[in-house]
């Protein structure tokens, strides 16, 4: 009896973890805290985006990677 409790409580636990990221699973959360540090349009040069702007930073001193050749 005592391992089919056991069971039932597992299933229970991982059936509410699953819920709970299934509904979690593809939101992007935004911090307050970050509100002084986002850049705006001017200092891009570009437009923003609709919902999102995608801004890759990138260097020459990553460009030649011998050990990925």
């Amino acid at each position: 009896m005592t391992g089919l409790v056991v069971c039932v409580l597992v299933l229970a636990a991982a059936s509410a973890f699953g819920v709970l990221q299934r509904r979690r699973s593809g939101r992007v959360g935004v911090r307050v805290r970050d509100g002084e540090k986002r850049l705006d349009a001017a200092e891009l040069g570009e437009a923003l985006g609709e919902r999102a702007t995608l801004l890759q930073f990138s260097s020459a001193f990553c460009a030649p990677c011998r050990a990925t050749r």
